[in-house]
């Protein structure tokens, strides 16, 4: 599953920016992550998604969404979830 995929099933809106390696896709509002090498030992086939949404915010800033969503997704790649 893409990114935009796993977006587009967590909300109607899409996500108008993502970046070029399709690990994320975000807007002014929401961000999507794809956890990279993370496999978890009882859940081998399966892979971890991140997102953070703030949709009641008025306040709108894309580039601080993307960096939001780097960090709390490598943070779930080095947590106990990815071992």
């Amino acid at each position: 599953m893409s990114i935009l995929q796993f977006a587009r099933g967590m909300t109607l809106d899409d996500p108008n920016h993502q970046t070029d390696d399709g690990k994320y896709a975000y807007s002014g509002y929401q961000a999507f992550g794809k956890a990279a090498n993370c496999q978890n030992s009882k859940h081998k086939e399966q892979v971890l998604f991140t997102a953070v949404q703030a949709p009641g915010s008025k306040h709108r800033d894309a580039a601080a969404m993307k960096q939001l969503i780097a960090g709390f997704t490598k943070a779930a790649e080095s947590s106990t979830q990815c071992n």
